[in-house]
């Protein structure tokens, strides 16, 4: 991490480290106001200007105990702590889970305002992917604690595509039974539904040729997770 060992990163490295727990747990005796003073005292590129514009920004109380906040105000309370000293590196797990739906959107329209004509890199996780589908640039997918996918998620929504297919010609049947790259199909009759990982034009103009009806469906972020979990 910023040529340092992640486990040992000396001080320097983690200067330019912001990082928000999927639950606020600590310093619940302090209030936001007391831990912003608290804080800044470890980092020397402390902005408290930037930090008073999050926290109004925000809407989260200054000087009442994290203890007495509602989970969503601990929440932002982290995220204005983990982004007061302007990290270059902001680590994000599951930030928005304790937020409710207009608080989610306000947030990452924040983050999305605050990172994006920056020279900043966010790891975000969640599994709210219609929220994070509006800011994120790149997609690493995990099952079971190994890594499945990484890739841009532009490229992702393009490569992956659901088809409506309905024939009358028996035959095409076979030819869809052979078409590589499927994720998932499912036929009744002469009809069939299936998702592709990726589709070529010239498999495309060949199932419109035989089929007497062809859809292409691109899909969401949420809809490429579950078919490529199924």
């Amino acid at each position: 991490m910023f040529g340092e060992p992640s486990w040992n990163a000396p001080p320097h490295v983690r200067q330019r480290i912001g990082y928000v727990p999927q639950k606020q747990e600590s310093f619940l005796a302090m209030s936001l106001n007391d831990m912003a003073d608290y804080f800044g005292s470890f980092y020397e590129s402390w902005d408290k200007a930037f930090v008073d514009h999050l926290i109004s920004r925000l809407d989260v109380p200054r000087f009442t105990r994290m203890e007495k906040m509602s989970e969503g105000e601990k929440q932002k309370a982290a995220i204005v702590m983990a982004l007061g000293h302007r990290p270059e590196l902001l680590v994000l797990d599951e930030p928005v889970a304790s937020l409710d739906p207009v608080a989610r959107h306000h947030f990452m329209d924040v983050l999305f305002d605050l990172f994006m004509d920056e020279a900043r890199t966010v790891i975000l996780s969640s599994h709210i992917m219609s929220d994070i589908e509006r800011v994120v640039t790149d997609v690493v997918m995990m099952k079971g604690g190994q890594t499945t996918l990484t890739c841009s998620l532009d490229d992702l929504k393009q490569s992956v595509v659901r088809l409506r297919l309905s024939w009358s010609d028996p035959s095409v049947r076979d030819v869809i039974t052979a078409l590589p790259d499927k994720l998932f199909e499912t036929f009744d009759d002469n009809r069939a539904v299936l998702t592709l990982s990726s589709l070529r034009d010239d498999q495309l103009h060949g199932l419109k040729q035989r089929c007497d009806s062809v859809e292409v469906e691109s899909l969401g972020l949420e809809d490429i997770f579950l078919e490529l979990n199924r």
